[in-house]
């Protein structure tokens, strides 16, 4: 197993850049979290920046579910079936 390193990412609504450079470096063995500080105050009407955030926190979730949805739907019809 070996570590994984993302370098200089970014995000663009439009004309409207949300966050640029960003890196991030796992070690083999760590377990990363992800804090993202919405919630902490009302966010109003500035939708990129919470598009971007639910866009971090949600792309792993749907990369494993695609990664491993043949084994979802087999268990799913399996489990059916009598």
């Amino acid at each position: 197993m070996a570590g994984v390193t993302i370098d200089g990412i970014g995000k663009n609504f439009g004309a409207v850049t949300v966050f640029r450079g960003v890196s991030l470096d796992i070690a083999e063995g760590e377990f990363p979290t992800l804090l993202w500080p919405f919630g902490c105050e009302e966010v109003g009407n500035d939708y990129g920046p919470l598009m971007a955030g639910a866009t971090i926190i949600v792309a792993p979730l749907v990369i494993a579910f695609l990664v491993a949805q043949r084994w979802f739907v087999e268990g799913l019809s399996t489990g059916s079936m009598k």
